[in-house]
C-alpha cells in the first residue's frame, strides 16, 4: 500500500489484488483490462519456494498456467514478457573454463525454483504468443528489508563464497522489461546482467554491500566450500554475456557505484552499525552450519545440499516434468 501510495503521486494506474491461482478471478480481470502487453513477474523465488515448496509449484507454474490461459482467450495476442532466472542452467563450476551465459545456454535445473521456471518457459513458447522471456541473474534490491527472511540468511551459507557472481540493479531490471514491451524481440530469450563492474566472485560482491552499510561480512569459514573437482557442488550462478541482451534491450544505466551510493548508511544510521556491529555480526553467523568447523571441500551435489538443509522431499530437486516434451499442468 505504500509503495503504490508513492507511485500514484506520479502514475496513472489500476491495482487490482487476486490470486493468481484463481483460474475464474484471472480470467475475469485479464478480460476487463484487456491488455496490449503483460509483464508476467509474479512468482515465490528461492529460498522462500523451499520453504513453501507446494505454494511455490502452485504460483509458479500453475499460475502461470492460469495466465496463459486467460490471456489466450482474449483472442487478441497481447505481448506476453515471461520472467524467469539464469538458475535454470543448474550448477556451474567456476573453476572449469565455461563459456558465460546466455539466452541459448542449456538448462539443467538443479532445484525446484529452476524447474519451475524451466516449465514455465515451455508453456510460454507453447502458447502462441508474441513472447520474451528474460532470465535474471542475482538481481540486488534497494529495499533495505529484501533477503532479511530467515531463510534468506541461512540459504545464504549454503553457497559457496567462491562462486562466480553475476548481477544487476533492480532499477535496471525494470528497464529491461519495460523495454522489451516495444523492442525487437518477439521470440527470443535473453539472460540479463549489470555492465561493467556488476560481475565478481559472489565473496567480493557482498563485501561491497556490507562496507556500503556500514557492515563488517561474514568471515569466509562460516559458508559453505563446494569442491573444486565436483561440478554437482556447485550453485547456479555464473558470468552472462550480455552484449545481445543489451543491444536489444538497453537496460544497463545504473554502475555498481551508484547502486552502492542508493543504499549507503549515513549519518546516524552508520554510527549505529558500527556501535552495534558485534551484535548484527553474532545474528548474523547465527544461521550459519558451517562456522567454527574446518573448512574442506564438500562433493555434495547442491540439490542435495538444498534438500537436506530445508528439509525437502528429494524428488522435489528432480525436474523429469521439466523435459523436452514435457506437457504443461493441467
Amino acid at each position: 500500500d505504500k509503495v503504490q501510495a508513492e507511485l500514484a503521486r506520479e502514475l496513472t494506474f489500476e491495482t487490482a489484488w487476486g490470486d493468481l491461482v484463481d483460474a475464474d478471478g484471472v480470467k475475469a480481470a485479464v478480460g476487463r483490462l484487456s491488455p496490449d502487453a503483460i509483464v508476467h513477474v509474479a512468482a515465490i523465488i528461492a529460498p522462500t519456494a523451499y520453504v513453501i515448496p507446494d505454494k511455490a509449484r502452485a504460483v509458479n507454474v500453475d499460475g502461470t498456467h492460469c495466465l496463459l490461459e486467460a490471456v489466450e482467450a482474449l483472442g487478441t495476442n497481447p505481448r506476453f514478457i515471461f520472467t524467469s532466472s539464469y538458475s535454470v542452467h543448474g550448477p556451474r563450476n567456476p573453476h572449469r573454463e565455461l563459456p558465460p551465459l546466455t539466452g541459448e545456454s542449456p538448462v539443467a535445473p538443479g532445484d525446484n525454483y529452476g524447474c519451475h521456471k524451466v516449465l514455465g518457459e515451455k508453456m510460454v513458447r507453447a502458447s502462441g504468443l508474441p513472447w520474451t522471456i528474460i532470465r535474471l541473474p542475482a538481481v540486488f534490491s534497494v529495499d533495505p528489508e529484501f533477503g532479511s527472511a530467515p531463510e534468506f540468511l541461512k540459504f545464504n551459507y549454503l553457497l559457496p563464497p567462491e562462486r562466480n557472481e553475476h548481477a544487476i540493479d533492480v532499477r535496471d531490471v525494470a528497464t529491461a522489461f519495460a523495454n522489451a514491451i516495444e523492442a525487437d524481440c518477439v521470440g527470443r530469450t535473453f539472460d540479463i546482467a549489470g555492465g561493467e563492474g556488476w560481475k565478481a566472485p559472489a565473496r567480493e560482491l557482498q563485501a561491497r554491500i556490507y562496507d556500503a552499510k556500514g557492515l563488517a561480512p561474514a568471515p569466509v569459514e562460516a559458508f559453505r566450500m563446494a569442491d573444486p573437482e565436483v561440478d554437482e557442488s556447485w550453485y547456479f550462478e555464473d558470468f552472462v554475456d550480455t552484449a545481445e541482451s543489451q543491444r536489444v534491450l538497453q537496460y544497463q544505466n545504473h554502475t555498481p557505484e551508484q547502486y552502492r551510493e542508493a543504499i549507503r548508511a549515513t549519518g546516524v544510521r552508520r554510527f549505529a552499525m558500527k556501535v552495534l556491529g558485534p551484535m548484527i555480526k553474532r545474528r548474523i553467523l547465527e544461521p550459519s552450519p558451517y562456522y567454527g568447523k574446518p573448512r574442506t571441500p564438500d562433493p555434495t551435489p547442491m540439490k542435495q545440499v538444498i534438500v537436506e538443509a530445508f528439509g525437502l522431499d528429494p524428488s522435489l530437486a528432480e525436474c523429469p516434468d521439466a523435459v523436452e516434451g514435457a506437457s504443461p499442468p493441467e
